[in-house]
């Protein structure tokens, strides 16, 4: 409930004391962590002596209950509230305290004291104790019903794979009510953060603060998407609670959804399409010059079935690489082998730059071979190793000005073959 609540209830018990027990002053006392705040009030003009000892009868049984006793007591008196009376500085001749126990923990004490002899009877203590019992009875119950909801709610939360975190807002104040799992190791806070440590750990990497305000100024949910915190992306969503039926805002919840997998899978499609793109390119470029030079009937017989060969060829060459590509089981599985061949990596070479002869010839760009012909024939993926010199040759033909030239060299030193692509352009 917290102090106000049962500051609230106190009074209600002293003002049934009033109206039932005939007493000169009431004193109460509440417990708030190392806190001990207490309020004496004089219903008839006693003295400093009077409240001395009802005080000290009450700290009495207060102490006796608590389980240590440096606390620090903040005390207030509200004097001479009662109507005529003879002032008295005498101890009190009467008086009793009762403990108030909630869930069999002391949270604080109330008293009250009388200048008259025998004032109280026993049926008067008992039914005041039994006021004060059903009261603190209450409480408890309510408190175990509470704190039974909270374990629910914290069961709910910290069983969520995403970030949950509730803002409530005091008065001016942004106070951290709830943090799950998910967020603390999200924003790798420790267990025991406060709202300070995990706005600092928001604020790195985006204005958390300032979304708040603006929800609590427009009552107003808001979804915020590709939020990078640390390494990872998150879709944050940030919503008002209110009051049911009220326009009080209490404070803000906020969800961070982890979506750096679909970032991520948003990436490797990009990547996918880029890819797809690059291998049929090159291909097509062949095909569309060979085709284009058919159809100029400028070719004698031997050319032109050289360049039939060459359609052919790259329509064979896209057909298995568009398999290839699309056979991402493979990939998944992690069974990408290589089909390796005892195959001449010249013959391979002179392929690929026939490939590009036409586009190259439209821009009056070279393409020069520098091969060794002592290379002797050895195993390797003549479709791996096609699909590599494909992706070399397509970009240097990309970035060489017209009139350039782009060199392909094989060479073999200490048992290893070398090819290389080189090019005059940016």
């Amino acid at each position: 409930f917290g102090e106000k609540s049962a500051k609230n209830i106190i009074e209600a018990i002293v003002t049934t004391a009033q109206q039932t027990l005939s007493y000169s002053a009431n004193s109460y006392a509440l417990v708030d962590g190392k806190t001990i705040t207490s309020k004496t009030t004089e219903k008839e003009f006693v003295g400093e002596k009077f409240l001395s000892g009802l005080k000290a009868k009450m700290f009495e049984t207060l102490y006796d209950l608590l389980p240590e006793n440096d606390y620090q007591t903040i005390e207030t008196v509200q004097k001479g509230i009662g109507q005529g009376g003879i002032f008295v500085n005498v101890a009190p001749a009467s008086l009793f305290s009762i403990p108030l126990m909630i869930n069999h923990a002391c949270v604080g004490a109330v008293a009250v004291a009388s200048t008259q002899t025998e004032a109280f009877s026993h049926e008067d203590e008992e039914f005041f104790k039994r006021i004060v019992t059903q009261a603190t009875d209450a409480i408890g119950k309510l408190e175990q019903l509470i704190h039974g909801e909270e374990a629910k709610l914290n069961s709910f939360l910290f069983s969520l794979t995403s970030g949950a975190l509730l803002f409530l807002v005091e008065g001016e104040v942004l106070r951290l009510s709830a943090i799950n799992s998910a967020a603390k190791q999200f924003l790798q806070v420790s267990d025991n953060a406060d709202t300070t440590a995990v706005i600092a750990k928001f604020g790195m990497h985006y204005d958390l603060v300032q979304n708040i305000k603006d929800i609590l100024k427009e009552k107003k949910s808001m979804i915020l998407k590709d939020i990078k915190i640390y390494e990872r992306f998150f879709k944050i969503y940030l919503n008002p609670v209110l009051l049911p039926e009220q326009e009080t805002v209490l404070g803000v919840s906020v969800t961070m959804e982890d979506v750096t997998y679909e970032k991520d899978i948003e990436q490797m499609r990009e990547t996918f399409t880029s890819v797809i793109v690059h291998e049929l390119r090159a291909p097509l470029s062949s095909i569309k010059g060979a085709s284009a030079m058919l159809v100029s009937g400028k070719l004698n017989s031997a050319d032109s079935k050289k360049m039939l060969q060459i359609i052919h060829d790259s329509t064979e060459h896209m057909l298995t690489d568009i398999g290839d590509i699309l056979d991402v089981a493979k990939l998944e599985a992690g069974k990408f082998t290589l089909n390796r061949s005892v195959s001449d990596i010249n013959a391979l070479v002179r392929e690929k730059a026939l490939a590009f002869l036409f586009t190259a010839t439209e821009r009056h760009i070279e393409i020069k071979e520098n091969l060794d012909e002592k290379i002797p024939q050895t195993a390797f993926d003549t479709q791996r190793l096609g699909q590599v010199l494909n992706n070399l040759l397509s970009n240097a033909l990309k970035f060489t000005q017209d009139n350039g030239t782009v060199t392909i060299t094989t060479s073999m030193q200490d048992g290893k073959i070398t090819v290389s692509v080189s090019d005059t352009g940016v």
